[in-house]
């Protein structure tokens, strides 16, 4: 379970973003690529802490996430790109997590810079595949949180964190990654595709 005294409403926002994202995620892309580009910076200055043995600050945070907010939503294809590298890492390290393997440093970068170049190039379509999956990846995450075997904190500073997941939980995660992403991918194509051919 989650060790915080505010689980239950971290849970409800997780659930709502995660469901939003995956089925209406391209409707709603511009204010998400606020959302995308100060979790962005967040996680920089994270990784940089980390690499220099130091703490995160909280002024750090926000003033680094606020400005890959401002960049990503004033850039649109820079958020295109930071929103296609993230969702590259969150496959190749939910993929890791099943396996129970740490994925290297520079294999992320090497797909945070692939993800990010196809969303470029296939835009539209990498919107739809990878607001569907982060969103069916944050339900997932929102779920573990209910399987008492699970041990994970949550800090502004650095995000939800797991530190333990069951095997059933992951089994169980993954089933339900797997449905929620066809079932956006699928809801948000055929609107999109309406909406393509009312265009013409």
């Amino acid at each position: 379970m989650l060790q915080t005294d505010h689980a239950l409403v971290l849970i409800v926002v997780m659930l709502i973003f995660g469901f939003t994202n995956a089925f209406i995620g391209r409707d709603i892309f511009k204010p998400l690529l606020l959302i995308y580009g100060f979790v962005g910076g967040m996680l920089l200055v994270g990784a940089f802490a980390d690499y220099t043995n130091t703490e995160a600050s909280p002024v750090a945070v926000v003033v680094v996430g606020g400005i890959f907010a401002g960049m990503s939503y004033l850039v649109y294809y820079l958020g295109l790109a930071v929103m296609g590298g993230g969702a590259g890492i969150l496959i190749i390290t939910y993929i890791a997590q099943a396996l129970g393997l740490e994925p290297a440093p520079l294999l992320l970068l090497a797909i945070a810079v692939l993800g990010g170049g196809l969303a470029v190039i296939f835009h539209d379509y990498i919107v739809i595949f990878s607001t569907a999956l982060a969103g069916a990846t944050v339900v997932a995450q929102a779920l573990y949180l209910f399987f008492p075997d699970t041990q994970a904190t949550f800090t502004f500073e650095e995000g939800l964190t797991f530190y333990s997941i069951s095997t059933g939980a992951l089994v169980i995660g993954a089933i339900i990654t797997l449905i929620v992403a066809g079932l956006g991918i699928y809801v948000q194509y055929k609107s999109f595709e309406e909406h393509k051919h009312q265009a013409y």
